[in-house]
């Protein structure tokens, strides 16, 4: 006699109420918000990081003494306007502090110089102490900057807040990506993902935007607040599922996921994925990735070869020299438009990447790199005849709206491509044993060139103008157009496997093999309807 079927038992009556206690006592059964939470929280760190690259365009207007006047800046002003923003110690006496434009270089590329140690240490700590360990050693230098900053009164003291705000800085890039690809599901990861480039647009915007009203202190007072939110918001976050299950903690893992997950009962599988892949990882061998590896083979030779470059054409296009010392360029703006032409440019770069982040899985990566540079090529030309003419005295006040115009073309091609896709294309063109490996060096050598773009740019407009500095910029991005096209792969749409093997053995030659094998296959005899019942 058949057993009547019982459905299957209810769960635990405690799995659901922990779950709701993890989110503070509301159940979402299928809600993706404690995703887009975390994500938001982790990458109030890249908002801190875009206050940090734009506060050189509000601040040393400010510090820079008016002695070293010239085509650009010099005044002591924010966009030639005394607003009231000199920096003194708190007391009546407005006792000044001014420095030289070399040691404001100083100031605006410390910050980037200062991140390239610590990237190394931040990558042992996350992979061995926790993603969480790792953003709280992340947030006391932002903090401790923030802090320092607010009651600074020397050039050493700023200097320092200013190397802390990097070492911080360092720590972002290893940790941001990881947990986000780490905590969000499958089906919104690439949009998360891009949602760090988003943020730190965000943060110069607020940048520009609040140093359009507040005092240089009033800034700097208002600074320590996204420091300290991470702090306080980084406590309600998960540890990562992926690395608990590293560690062994499967219940702390099933836990946290659950509420990555909205509570949902059905974690289950998820769970056994990561448990499959971090046994597969280990089953391809327990030894670390070393610096040897990343040259072991021609693919990942020229992989690596191709992530310097990437970051050759997104740093050395000058965006970062740009954004840094937006007074130099915008003194020579129409006087209407100057007081808010940081902001307009702001708005560029968050309108930008906002619209990007909708189109960047419809259209091919080469495609859009392709019309990101252009884009900059055809703006960094239009301002380099421009300056090119005043610098010979012709008369060009009546064109004193195209700085601004071109500058905004300029933020809106960058943010097309360049500005976020590089990191993605990396993330697609190394084997997961190296990748770690790969993005740190990759990352090491991109913060040592943002240095010597932000530093030297001063330097540069002085030397050979500001149309030279233009035209240099603009042999980087042709050069990105020639890796582009000649030897950078498609990735989008495309499988691992396929990227790696189009690296190791050329297009070409893949080419040339699925032929001969698509050809070897057509030679097998086809069998009529009597043979295969014969065979049978």
């Amino acid at each position: 006699m058949a057993q009547e079927q019982k459905s299957p038992p209810p769960p635990p009556a405690d799995e659901k109420p922990e779950a709701a206690k993890l989110m503070g006592g509301t159940h979402f059964e299928t809600s993706r918000v404690p995703q887009y939470a975390a994500t938001l929280v982790v990458d109030i760190l890249h908002l801190i990081y875009g206050f940090g690259i734009a506060w050189s365009a509000i601040a040393l207007p400010v510090l820079i003494d008016s002695g070293g006047s010239g085509d650009f800046g010099g005044n002591g002003t924010v966009n030639g306007t005394d607003n009231g923003t000199s920096v003194d110690s708190g007391d009546s006496s407005d006792q000044k502090l001014t420095i030289t434009l070399e040691q404001g270089s100083w100031l605006a590329a410390v910050l980037y110089i200062s991140a390239v140690p610590p990237m190394v240490i931040f990558s042992y700590i996350c992979e061995r102490f926790g993603r969480k360990m790792c953003g709280y050693l992340i947030g006391i230098p932002y903090v401790l900057s923030a802090v320092l900053m607010a009651f600074a009164s020397s050039f050493a003291v700023i200097q320092v807040s200013r190397a802390l705000l990097g070492i911080g800085s360092s720590g972002i890039f290893v940790l941001a990506p990881l947990y986000v690809a780490e905590t969000v599901e499958d089906a919104i990861r690439g949009r998360l993902g891009a949602f760090v480039t988003l943020m730190r647009n965000v943060g110069i915007l607020l940048t520009y935007l609040l140093g359009t009203f507040l005092t240089y202190k009033q800034f700097e007072y208002v600074s320590i607040i996204p420091p300290v939110l991470f702090v306080v918001s980084w406590y309600w976050m998960p540890e990562s599922p992926m690395f608990l299950l590293r560690q062994n903690k499967v219940a702390e893992a099933e836990k946290a996921l659950r509420w990555l997950r909205g509570g949902r009962a059905d974690v289950l599988g998820e769970l056994d994925k990561m448990q499959a892949s971090l046994a597969a990882m280990k089953s391809e061998g327990a030894r670390s990735a070393t610096l040897r590896d990343l040259f072991a083979t021609r693919g990942s030779r020229k992989a690596f070869f191709i992530g310097l470059l990437m970051s050759c054409n997104q740093q050395l296009c000058g965006f970062f020299g740009v954004v840094s010392y937006t007074f130099m360029i915008f003194g020579e703006a129409s006087p209407v438009l100057k007081d808010w032409s940081n902001v307009i440019v702001g708005a560029m770069l968050v309108i930008g990447i906002a619209v990007s982040m909708m189109i960047y899985d419809k259209i091919r990566r080469k495609v859009l790199l392709l019309l990101s540079n252009f884009i900059m090529i055809s703006t960094l030309l239009t301002l380099s005849v421009y300056f090119y003419l005043k610098h010979h005295g012709h008369d060009v006040s009546q064109f004193g709206w195209l700085p601004l115009t071109a500058m905004s073309g300029y933020v809106l091609g960058y943010s097309a491509g360049v500005a976020a896709l590089p990191i993605v294309i990396l993330t697609e063109i190394f084997s997961p044993k190296i990748r770690n490996i790969a993005l740190t060096t990759n990352g090491m050598f991109t913060w040592f060139i943002i240095f010597l773009v932000t530093k030297t740019f001063p330097m540069m407009t002085e030397e050979i103008g500001f149309h030279g500095a233009c035209w240099f910029y603009m042999a980087w991005c042709f050069l990105g157009v020639f890796v582009i096209i000649r030897i950078l792969p498609e990735t989008r749409n495309r499988s691992l496997e396929s990227i790696l093997n189009e690296l190791e053995y050329g297009k070409k030659k893949l080419n040339k093999t699925s032929s001969q094998n698509v050809a070897a296959f057509d030679e097998f005899p086809t069998l009529t309807n009597n043979e295969k019942k014969e065979n049978l």
